[in-house]
């Protein structure tokens, strides 16, 4: 009886729209600056720089790896576009003009998984205006072995995943 409550529960919070969310607020501007006018976002290649690689094995083709991760910024940049198109907001990935805001990408953790784990990428976004920190959350996706078999599959999946949940963190923020 005390289970059926908490499944109700859940269910009722998931329906409501309280299901926890694929992001974690880090830093949050106030007021809220995306709300004025018809903000454009300029969406950055992720940066692989400073992420800690957990479970990449020193026999790992390196040439590989970095392929797969040129696709996994290329699939969080392509979901982040779709996630918002519609909704009266311009991302873009080209040059960004002075004033537009810059969605930086930061990889912080990088874990291609294996067949017996999921993979896990997490990023830290930060939102940018002339160079100031607006917003800053971290994101993160997990792709386990049943959903997709090789490293190169699961990461694009990961990077899909980490561009919608970048898009409904803005579209929650642009009250779109």
């Amino acid at each position: 009886m005390i289970r059926n409550f908490f499944v109700m529960l859940s269910v009722l919070f998931f329906a409501a729209g309280c299901a926890p969310s694929n992001w974690k607020v880090v830093r949050q501007a106030k007021p809220n600056p995306f709300k004025s006018g018809a903000p454009a976002f300029k969406a950055t290649a992720i940066d692989f720089g400073s992420a800690q690689m957990a479970g990449v094995a020193k026999t790992m083709n390196k040439k590989k790896f970095k392929t797969d991760l040129s696709f996994l910024s290329r699939h969080y940049r392509k979901a982040l576009l779709r996630s918002m198109n519609g909704k009266g907001v311009k991302i873009f990935t080209g040059k960004a003009n002075p004033g537009v805001y810059v969605l930086r990408a930061v990889a912080t953790t990088i874990d291609p998984g294996s067949a017996q784990k999921p993979s896990m990428i997490e990023l830290k976004v930060q939102i940018l205006k002339n160079n100031r920190i607006q917003d800053v959350i971290t994101v993160k996706s997990s792709t386990k072995f049943e959903k997709a078999k090789s490293v190169s599959a699961r990461m694009q999946m990961d990077g899909k995943n980490l561009g919608e949940y970048v898009g409904k963190y803005l579209s929650k923020r642009l009250g779109k």
